[in-house]
């Protein structure tokens, strides 16, 4: 007995010595756990803040394609549901996915800073008579207000935001208010692709980066987005990216122009589609 009380104290002291020495490995494991836990987190996990679960872009997406509308600044707080807090965290998670699906890289997110937030009013607009709705059929009156001639009766407003930094890349991000999602997204950037050559392994490069972006929407929209048509220019490339959105009868396909600009490095999606 005596012999074993002898032993006890040093064999706790050495015990002491080998919990703390592992201290760090510990911490460092349960880190890295919780770090994979959190890399591995579903798409629909991805809160965007959203208002209305699903909501449904239909009227945002036809009224911009269109080109039938103008824009007045949302000067009310009930013309909004979102704060200017949250539309930017809902643009904060956007760019990270963009990131998350190659294409965005984080040092370019790094040079996007001192955000400015507006909130608007899409107002649509519709002709009154035959003349004024072939000619907007004709052409494109766009968001200037003074562009429209003849008759016409205002719709209610769809509300939105703009979000664009202080940097020399001219990025910029469109949100619908309702769900929180952007309709339309202009990113500075095109890693990856390398110098435009014309040659077969540049287009495998860029057929694959628009792969990328046909899968981030079809996961961002919660539709089945594919790729309708393509063209080529000079220096250029232009996809039409297709999707439905509604439900039975309701149900509408909508497309989305995405633009590569070569040799200005970024991207624009957009609903003016032509």
């Amino acid at each position: 007995m005596k012999r074993l009380k002898k032993w006890m104290l040093p064999l706790f002291t050495l015990l002491l010595v080998a919990v703390g020495a592992a201290m760090p490995f510990i911490a460092s494991y349960m880190q890295d756990a919780q770090q994979a836990e959190a890399d591995i987190r579903p798409f629909d996990s991805f809160s965007l803040t959203l208002q209305q679960q699903g909501s449904d872009l239909s009227r945002i997406l036809g009224t911009i394609a269109s080109g039938s509308y103008y824009i007045n600044e949302a000067s009310k707080a009930e013309d909004v549901a979102l704060t200017e807090g949250l539309a930017l965290s809902a643009t904060e998670e956007l760019l990270t996915e963009l990131v998350n699906y190659g294409l965005l890289n984080k040092e370019t997110v790094a040079r996007l800073y001192n955000p400015k937030i507006q909130a608007q009013r899409v107002i649509p607009v519709v002709y009154t008579n035959e003349e004024d709705i072939n000619w907007a059929a004709a052409g494109t009156p766009g968001p200037d207000y003074d562009a429209f001639p003849g008759d016409y009766i205002e719709e209610d407003g769809i509300s939105t935001w703009t979000i664009t930094w202080d940097q020399p890349d001219n990025g910029w991000i469109w949100l619908d208010d309702a769900s929180g999602k952007a309709v339309m997204i202009q990113i500075p950037g095109l890693s990856g692709l390398g110098l435009f050559d014309g040659s077969a392994a540049f287009g495998e490069r860029v057929y694959a980066r628009v792969e990328n972006w046909r899968t981030f929407l079809s996961d961002y929209y919660s539709t089945e987005v594919q790729i309708a048509d393509e063209e080529w220019y000079d220096e250029a490339v232009k996809f039409i990216l297709s999707f439905p959105l509604g439900t039975g009868e309701d149900q509408e396909i909508f497309s989305l122009d995405l633009y590569f600009y070569f040799s200005y490095y970024f991207s624009i999606l957009s609903p003016y589609v032509s």
